[in-house]
């Protein structure tokens, strides 16, 4: 069978694993424990007597986890996008710890205010949602 690109790779390959044990199979630890090790957290000060701050946000829920905080696009605010990682449905509370009060919105993908965000949220395996904390 002829193809358009090279059936094999040359060339030397490395290849990193991490091994935990665990009790039943739970999908939501098991996404947070691959993300945690494909994707370490290195915290770094900007300047050299710079303190380091606490997160902007915190996410109490059994398998949903953050998988992106950035400031919107529009200057105003802050866009999270959570992710349900496990096969059951998650009740989600995010707490804003970044020193100031912050009104929450359900958000789309264009970072539009859809409604305005009521904690607990519940999402629904393997769902998203996508938020907007402005101040």
């Amino acid at each position: 069978w002829h193809t358009n690109y090279k059936a094999d790779q040359e060339g030397p390959f490395t290849f990193r694993y991490a091994i935990s044990t665990h009790e039943a199979f739970d999908a939501g630890r098991a996404a947070r424990f691959g993300i945690e090790a494909s994707q370490p957290l290195i915290a770094l000060p900007s300047a050299r007597n710079a303190a380091i701050r606490r997160p902007l946000c915190n996410v109490r829920a059994h398998s949903t986890i953050i998988t992106r905080l950035r400031p919107g696009a529009d200057g105003r605010g802050w866009v999270v996008n959570l992710w349900n990682a496990g096969e059951t449905m998650d009740t989600v509370q995010v707490d804003w710890t970044g020193g100031q009060k912050v009104t929450w919105y359900i958000s789309n993908l264009r970072e539009q205010r859809i409604l305005a965000a009521a904690f607990p949220i519940v999402l629904p395996p393997f769902g998203t949602a996508f938020l907007r904390a402005e101040p």
